[in-house]
C-alpha cells in the first residue's frame, strides 16, 4: 500500500497524535535494515512499545506494534511511518530508489502545479472545492475566519455565526456523533490556532472574539454531542490557553468574562468552572484580580487547592493558616507538600506529612510514599526502606521493588530478590526476572504461566516485547511456548474481526525467532481449528498474502 493511501485510511485524530509523538521526541529509537523499520516508542502502559513496519519499493507491506490499541493501526505505527517517509530518515536503499524513480508522486506533481497557478486560477479551483466539499468549507472558515463577513455587527456576532456554521455541518438530526465530534474538535483547533496568530499580530480584540465564540458555543452544544473521546477537555484546555495569553497581553477584562460564564449552569454541569478558575489562578497579576478570583472560588465545592494557589501567591500570611485549617483535604495537603519538596525544605516537609498522617486525611498510602521519598532525601535510608518494604509485602509491586533496590545494601537486596520471586506474579514477575538477568527462571515462569499469558492479548503482547532482551536460544524457546498458547485468546474473548486482527498482530513478531514458515503453518492450522469463523479466515488470508510478497 502506498503511504498516501495508508494515511488516507487513518483517522485524522490518530495522525495528529502521531505527530505529537514526533514533536515530543517520544520516538526512542529508529532503525532501518533490509526494508524493515524497527522502532521503540514511549508508552503509557509500558516503558516503550515495539514497532515494526515492513517497506518494499516505497510501499508499506505490513506493520506491528506491541501497544494494547485495538484499532487497525495505532498512533505509534503512524508516527514511525511519518518518520520513515521523511527524506531525512529514509534508508540509503530507499533514498537511491527515490532518486531512480522517474515518475513523480502526486504530492510532487501537485506542488509543481501550485507553483505555476495564477491567483485567479487558484481562486477558481478553491471555489469549486468549497462548493462541493464540506471539509474544504470548514477548513477555509477555520483557517481564514478573519476574512469572513457573515453579516454580524460586532466581532463576536461574526465569530458566533462562523462557529454555528462549523457546528451545523457536523450535526445530524440535532446531534453530533462520536466521529463528528472529533472532526469538529480538529476544525475548532484550527480556529483557535488563528486566534493565536492574531494575538501575535497584536489583534487582541479579534482573538478574544474567537475565544469567546468557541468557549460559549462548544458548551452550548455539549448536551447534543457524543464526547466519549474527550474532545471537550481538549477544546476547553486550548481555548483557556488563548484567554491566558489575552490576559497576559493586557486584556484584563477577559477574567471578568470567564468568571461570569463560569457561574452558568452549563459550565457547572460539566465542571468547566473549575478549569476556568485554575487557569486564571496561573496568570492573575494583582491582588485586586486575586480577590475577584477568590470570591469565585469560594463558591466551588472542591476549590481548596485553587484557593491555596492564589493565597500562596498574593496573601502568603493567610496561606499557612488556610492549609492548617484544611489539612484533611487530600488535594490541598498534597499541594502544600509538593511546594515544600519543590523548595527542598525536607525537614518541614517531614513534619507536615507526619501531621497529615496523624489526621483523618483519606488515602494515607499516598502520603506514606511521600514520607519515604522525603526520608530518602534526608539520608534516612533505613526508615525509607522499611516503609517501602511494608508496602511491597502488603501489595507486591515492581515500583516498590525498584525503590527498595536503590536503598538496600547488596545483602539486603539478595534477600529482597528471594522474597520478590515468591510474591510477584504473572507479567510483573517476568519483568522482574528479565531486569535482573535471570533468564532461565524467566523461561520457567513463562512455561508455568503460559495459559494465563495466552488468554489476554495485552499481556501476550507485552511478553512478546520482552523476547528481544533475552539470549537468542531462550527467546526462541519462549517464542515456541507463546505460539503454542496464542490461540487461547480466540477462545476467551467474544469472537470479532478486531480480535482476529489483534491475534495476528500478537504473533507477528514471533517470525523473527521461528521463521515465517512456522507462523504460516500455525495460522493455517488455526483456520482448520475454527472452520466456521469466516472473518478469522479472511484476516489470516490477508496476512498470509502480505508475507508471501
Amino acid at each position: 500500500m502506498k503511504v498516501n493511501a495508508f494515511l488516507k485510511e487513518v483517522p485524522s485524530q490518530i495522525i495528529e497524535r502521531a505527530k505529537d509523538i514526533l514533536n515530543k521526541d517520544d520516538l526512542l529509537s529508529f532503525k532501518v535494515k533490509d526494508g524493515i523499520v524497527k522502532a521503540a516508542v514511549k508508552g503509557n502502559y509500558a516503558p516503550f512499545y515495539k514497532v515494526e513496519v515492513e517497506l518494499k519499493d516505497q510501499e508499506i507491506i505490513d506493520w506491528y506494534c506491541s501497544c494494547p490499541y485495538n484499532g487497525s493501526v495505532c498512533k505509534h505505527v503512524v508516527a514511525v511511518v511519518l518518520k520513515a517517509f521523511n527524506d531525512d530518515f529514509l534508508s540509503t536503499e530507499a533514498k537511491k530508489a527515490t532518486k531512480k524513480r522517474k515518475r513523480k508522486t502526486k504530492a510532487e506533481l501537485a506542488e509543481e502545479i501550485l507553483e505555476k497557478l495564477s491567483c485567479e486560477e487558484l481562486r477558481e479551483f478553491v471555489r469549486e472545492g468549497i462548493r462541493y466539499s464540506k471539509e474544504w468549507r470548514n477548513a477555509l472558515l477555520a483557517r481564514f475566519a478573519f476574512y469572513a463577513d457573515p453579516g454580524g455587527k460586532t466581532l463576536e456576532a461574526k465569530y458566533n455565526a462562523i462557529f454555528r456554521h462549523l457546528v451545523s455541518s457536523y450535526k445530524k438530526h440535532g446531534f453530533i456523533d462520536y466521529y463528528a465530534t472529533m472532526e469538529l474538535e480538529r476544525e475548532v483547533g484550527k480556529l483557535l490556532l488563528t486566534a493565536g496568530k492574531l494575538i501575535n499580530a497584536g489583534k487582541l480584540e479579534e482573538a478574544c472574539a474567537i475565544a469567546k465564540s468557541v468557549l460559549s458555543g462548544w458548551v452550548k452544544n455539549l448536551q447534543n454531542m457524543d464526547d466519549s473521546a474527550g474532545s471537550t477537555g481538549n477544546v476547553v484546555s486550548e481555548v483557556l490557553e488563548i484567554f491566558k495569553l489575552l490576559y497576559s497581553g493586557g486584556k484584563k477584562e477577559v477574567m471578568d468574562y470567564l468568571l461570569k460564564e463560569g457561574k452558568k449552569k452549563d459550565y457547572r454541569d460539566f465542571d468547566i468552572h473549575y478549569e476556568i478558575a485554575d487557569s486564571m489562578a496561573e496568570v492573575i497579576d494583582s491582588q485586586e484580580a486575586a480577590k475577584k478570583l477568590l470570591a469565585f472560588v469560594d463558591n466551588l465545592k472542591y476549590g481548596e487547592t485553587i484557593k491555596a494557589k492564589i493565597l500562596l501567591k498574593f496573601f502568603p500570611e493567610k496561606y499557612e493558616e488556610f492549609v492548617n485549617a484544611n489539612i484533611t483535604d487530600f488535594s490541598l495537603a498534597d499541594f502544600h507538600l509538593e511546594e515544600l519538596i519543590k523548595r527542598e525544605d525536607y525537614k518541614e516537609a517531614l513534619k507536615f506529612v507526619e501531621r497529615v498522617l496523624s489526621s483523618k486525611t483519606p488515602n494515607k498510602f499516598h502520603f506514606f510514599t511521600k514520607k519515604a521519598f522525603i526520608l530518602e532525601k534526608l539520608g534516612r535510608k533505613k526508615e525509607a526502606l522499611k516503609i517501602y518494604y511494608s508496602f511491597f509485602t502488603t501489595a507486591p509491586s515492581l515500583n516498590f521493588l525498584w525503590d527498595m533496590k536503590k536503598l538496600a545494601s547488596p545483602d539486603e537486596w539478595e534477600k529482597l530478590k528471594r522474597e520478590a520471586k515468591n510474591l510477584l506474579k504473572g507479567q510483573e514477575l517476568l519483568t522482574f526476572l528479565l531486569k535482573e538477568g535471570d533468564f532461565s527462571a524467566w523461561l520457567d515462569t513463562l512455561k508455568k504461566e503460559k495459559e494465563r499469558v495466552g488468554k489476554f492479548p495485552d499481556t501476550f503482547l507485552n511478553v512478546v516485547g520482552m523476547l528481544e532482551e533475552l539470549p537468542h536460544e531462550i527467546a526462541k524457546e519462549a517464542a515456541k511456548t507463546l505460539l503454542e498458547v496464542s490461540h487461547l485468546m480466540l477462545e476467551t474473548y467474544n469472537p470479532n474481526r478486531r480480535l482476529y486482527r489483534e491475534f495476528i498482530r500478537s504473533i507477528y513478531p514471533l517470525k523473527d525467532y521461528l521463521g515465517k514458515e512456522t507462523i504460516k503453518a500455525h495460522l493455517e492450522e488455526v483456520i482448520q481449528t475454527y472452520p466456521t469463523r469466516h472473518a478469522l479466515k479472511d484476516e489470516i488470508q490477508k496476512y498470509l498474502s502480505k508475507i508471501d510478497r
